[in-house]
């Protein structure tokens, strides 16, 4: 397998990243929680983070893209500073390993060169089976566990205080 390489989204056709968001798409696990995907509005929300004031998208290639990882950026509620947080980080199957981590490692590198003095990293059940698998890389690189995040139907819930 060729080594890739993280680029900065610029300016290509979002259309390019459809076989990516395509494959996330048979692992996704969003269902179990009545959260829908579609492709569509996934490229569009990756086209929005490559293009946003306080956003960046980077893109794992190997010969064509295989994988990225979108961050958004937010000034520190609790104080001064830039807070960053991961959004979609995906590889390929066949693309995982090595490569993954770079990924990783370059998205915190961006974030701290755009200012970011902390980055938040999620681990979703919802984004595929590989929870405790990606636990465990996070625990790897020095992350330390920040915070557990539930999900509720607000749909099926009656009203009332």
């Amino acid at each position: 397998m060729m080594a890739g390489i993280v680029i900065p989204y610029r300016g290509f056709p979002i259309e390019t990243l459809r076989p990516v968001v395509e494959a996330w798409e048979k692992e996704y696990h969003g269902d179990q929680f009545g959260i829908e995907l579609t492709v569509d509005a996934s490229l569009a929300d990756l086209l929005r983070l490559a293009n946003g004031p306080m956003s960046a998208l980077l893109v794992l290639v190997q010969g064509g893209p295989v994988g990225y990882i979108g961050i958004d950026f937010w000034p520190n509620p609790a104080g001064p500073g830039l807070m960053a947080s991961e959004k979609y980080w995906y590889v390929m199957p066949e693309a995982r390993g090595r490569d993954s981590l770079k990924l990783l490692k370059s998205a915190r590198d961006y974030a701290r060169q755009a200012g970011a003095s902390k980055m938040l990293f999620t681990a979703s059940r919802m984004a595929s089976n590989l929870h405790d698998k990606v636990c465990r890389i996070y625990e790897h690189m020095g992350m330390r566990h920040f915070e557990t995040t539930y999900c509720c139907d607000l749909s099926q819930e009656k009203g009332g205080a």
